[in-house]
C-alpha cells in the first residue's frame, strides 16, 4: 500500500506544470497558462466579476495581476493540494523578479486570504492582509472610494468558528452547528479573520 501512494504521490509531481507563459488573466486569481491550462492561485481570493456589488474591484483586481505577470514566463509552486474541483491547478505564481504574485494581491489589497485550502503561509498572509486593511487599500477603501465594497444592509453573517469560513443568507451551511459567529457585514467578518465562502458569498 505505501508503495502504491508513492507511485501516485511520484505521478502527481510528474504531471504538475512547473510555468509557462502566460495567455489570458481570467480574473484576480485565476490565469491560463500555455502548456499548464488554468491555474487558480493559491491563498487567496479576489472579488467575483459577475459580483453586482464588487464588479469594479473585481476589474481592478484583474488589472492588478495582468500588470503583475504581463505576457511573459511564470513559475508555480505547488503546495499540499495541487488541484481545486473545477480541475484548476492551485499554486504560488512566482514572477520573473522573484517575488510571488498571491502575495503581492494581498499586499495591495486586492485579495483577500483564502483559507479553504491548506497553505504553510497563511499567518504571513493574514499580516499582509492585516496591513492592507490599516492602510486602506484596494478593497479595503473607505469613504467615497470608487472600489469600497458596497454590500446590503440588514444582512447577518453567520462566521464557522472551526473553519474560520463565514456564510451570507441562502448559503447551504448558514446554519451549521459551528456557525456561532455573528457579523452585521462582511468587513466585520473579515476584521475577524474570517474569510468569505467562496461559491455562496458575493
Amino acid at each position: 500500500m505505501r508503495a502504491a501512494c508513492l507511485v501516485v504521490a511520484l505521478l502527481l509531481a510528474i504531471q504538475a506544470p512547473g510555468g509557462g507563459i502566460v495567455e489570458k488573466v481570467v480574473d484576480g486569481d485565476t490565469l491560463v497558462i500555455a502548456g499548464a491550462g488554468s491555474v487558480r492561485l493559491l491563498g487567496i481570493d479576489t472579488p467575483e466579476l459577475s459580483s453586482t456589488t464588487e464588479h469594479r474591484c473585481a476589474l481592478k483586481a484583474r488589472d492588478f495581476l495582468a500588470g503583475l505577470v504581463g505576457r511573459g514566463r511564470v513559475s508555480l509552486v505547488f503546495e499540499g493540494q495541487q488541484k481545486d474541483t473545477y480541475g484548476r491547478w492551485l499554486a504560488f505564481v512566482r514572477l520573473s523578479d522573484g517575488r510571488i504574485a498571491n502575495a503581492e494581491l494581498v499586499r495591495s489589497g486586492w485579495a483577500r486570504v483564502y483559507r479553504g485550502w491548506w497553505f504553510s503561509k497563511e499567518a504571513e498572509y493574514l499580516e499582509f492582509q492585516a496591513d492592507a486593511q490599516r492602510a486602506g487599500a484596494g478593497i479595503w477603501a473607505t469613504g467615497q472610494s470608487a472600489c469600497a465594497v458596497a454590500e446590503p444592509s440588514n444582512v447577518i453573517y453567520h462566521g464557522n468558528r472551526r473553519s474560520r469560513v463565514y456564510h451570507a443568507p441562502g448559503c447551504p451551511n448558514y446554519t451549521c452547528a459551528n456557525c456561532t459567529a455573528i457579523f452585521e457585514s462582511r468587513r466585520a467578518a473579515e476584521a475577524a479573520g474570517f474569510t468569505a465562502h467562496r461559491d455562496c458569498v458575493k
